[in-house]
């Protein structure tokens, strides 16, 4: 619990920013409140503070957690209430649950007062019906068009170009024709060529797994097309049909029953699954059929590390739920819960959504991330090539010893020599995944790379 001390202070001063918060309450756990009930999210979220809020759900803040007050309100009512929509986009994308009822019997669709607000949520739902799942961020092209997306996308896994283009709004869609990540042109002319398969070619990293959003950047006409980069080769995909048949002979069966209009939780246990409904994610009695393997050959599925594949599927027709189930696989910690584009070979995760179904009727996969650096540093296990069964690194003795990762096979006609790179830790994932680029080129996390404002060029003196 928060002393008085801090309370005061909190209350006076939440709006000096992320680096304020830290130094005062970075000592405090993420979930803690003041003497009247109130968390240290919800008073962030109520004032806009989207840097605090974000800080307090990687340290582990629950998203939805009540005011212990008369209102029973969550840090969602209050930033929707407030009319903070890069607050509301942060807490949903991270879990937040739509459907709970504050003490007076409230939604946060109940709360919303400006058109604005009124327009998102009445947008995130109607994504979430119409199985919008592609979320697509559009940048700039260069520092002067700043740091956050021109605009955030939802779209079908199918979309094209001409889908992509037509979900931008109007003023950037005649303006941008041509796209491209970390400085890779994507090759979007067949017009039946999906998004998500141009993204995954041209990114230097080779992975099936994809991790949303997609961070692509927006151009007036082609750049790059004469960069000499090598489009990668198409994953083969699965025979859907084969797929299934040999998933049907070895699954288990399970089914869940989900109760109507019900203002609490729904936990059940399948095998090692554990899902979690929120509250009143359905406006009618469904049934749920869970089918699921354990461990599966990875022969056979083509997935490394994977603990578990499962399908979920609605019984019957016409079913819908308001907001999707979380999923846990119980027995490790260091899982990713990847959902199957079936009308392709790629599998996806969001950033910031770990462990909710993205849909019910489809494939789904937990898979162990392999550990490079405990607590700071994991990768799909496709990334790179092991040097034996659980040993990531490699051993190089040229020209001095060193342990690396091996991403893949050295052509040493084509590339000669070897250099050394040292960096931070953190930006590692984003090098694997789109080589090393120019400044201000945005990658693949959604950052825009660029010099420290003390950066010294070459050629400069100090």
């Amino acid at each position: 619990m928060l002393t008085n001390f801090q309370t005061s202070t909190i209350n006076r001063r939440i709006t000096s920013g992320e680096w304020w918060f830290k130094y005062h309450f970075a000592g405090n756990s993420p979930d803690a409140t003041t003497n009247e009930g109130t968390s240290l999210l919800y008073i962030a979220s109520r004032h806009g503070q989207t840097s605090v809020v974000k800080w307090l759900l990687e340290n582990g803040a629950n998203v939805n957690i009540q005011l212990t007050s008369a209102s029973r309100s969550t840090s969602l009512h209050t930033a929707v209430y407030n009319d903070h929509v890069s607050t509301v986009e942060l807490l949903i994308n991270h879990g937040a649950d739509v459907n709970i009822k504050n003490h007076y019997g409230e939604t946060v669709f109940d709360n919303a007062r400006s058109d604005k607000m009124k327009s998102f949520l009445q947008q995130y739902r109607k994504n979430l019906l119409e199985n919008k799942i592609l979320i697509v961020h559009l940048f700039g092209d260069g520092r002067k068009t700043g740091n956050e997306p021109l605009a955030k996308l939802q779209l079908d896994w199918n979309a094209t170009r001409d889908d992509l283009c037509n979900a931008m709004p109007e003023s950037l869609r005649k303006q941008y024709r041509s796209f491209s990540i970390a400085r890779r042109p994507l090759q979007l002319q067949e017009k039946d060529t999906t998004i998500i398969s141009a993204f995954c070619r041209a990114r230097y990293g080779k992975s099936k797994f994809v991790e949303l959003p997609l961070c692509i950047t927006a151009h007036e006409s082609p750049r790059y097309v004469n960069s000499g980069h090598i489009l990668g080769e198409e994953v083969i995909d699965y025979n859907s049909r084969e797929f299934q048949a040999k998933f049907m002979s070895k699954c288990q069966n399970s089914s869940i029953k989900i109760a109507s209009q019900l203002n609490e939780i729904q936990k059940f246990t399948c095998g090692n699954l554990s899902v979690t409904f929120p509250v009143n994610c359905a406006s009618k009695q469904l049934s749920i059929d869970v089918e699921y393997i354990d461990s599966p050959d990875l022969q056979t599925f083509k997935l490394p590390e994977c603990l578990c594949l499962f399908r979920t599927k609605f019984q019957g027709k016409n079913n819908a739920l308001e907001e999707m189930p979380n999923v846990v696989f119980n027995g490790d910690s260091n899982v990713r819960l990847y959902s199957w584009i079936q009308s392709q070979a790629y599998w996806f995760a969001h950033k910031s959504r770990h462990g909710r179904l993205p849909f019910i009727d489809g494939v789904h996969a937990f898979i162990r991330h392999v550990d490079i650096i405990p607590a700071a540093l994991n990768l799909p296990p496709d990334m790179f090539i092991q040097a034996a069964v659980g040993k990531p690194f490699n051993t190089g003795d040229h020209p001095v010893y060193c342990r690396y990762l091996k991403i893949r096979e050295h052509k040493t006609d084509v590339y000669p020599h070897i250099a050394y790179h040292g960096t931070s830790i953190k930006v590692i994932p984003s090098i694997l995944m789109d080589g090393l680029v120019m400044p201000s080129t945005v990658v693949s996390n959604g950052i825009r790379v660029c010099p420290p404002d003390n950066h010294i060029a070459r050629g400069v003196k100090a």
